[in-house]
């Protein structure tokens, strides 16, 4: 069973999220990770594993979305 995801934030500029599953969605504007949505400007991957990712740029949301059922 993998460990929740985890998020640490620096000053609303760098983002570090640990035990991700999957990368859904990249741009300058926006990154989705599993159901984790984080929003901000000039939004770039700055080191990525299969464990981490360390989010660099100017960050106004990090938001959860629930899953939808359909």
């Amino acid at each position: 069973m993998k460990e929740k995801i985890k998020i640490t934030m620096y000053n609303n500029e760098k983002v570090i999220v640990n035990n991700y599953n999957k990368l859904l969605d990249i741009s300058l504007e926006l990154v989705r990770i599993d159901n984790l949505l984080i929003k901000g400007n000039n939004l770039k991957i700055k080191k990525m594993d299969n464990y981490l990712i360390e989010i660099w740029g100017k960050v106004s949301i990090i938001q959860y979305e629930e899953e939808l059922s359909c």
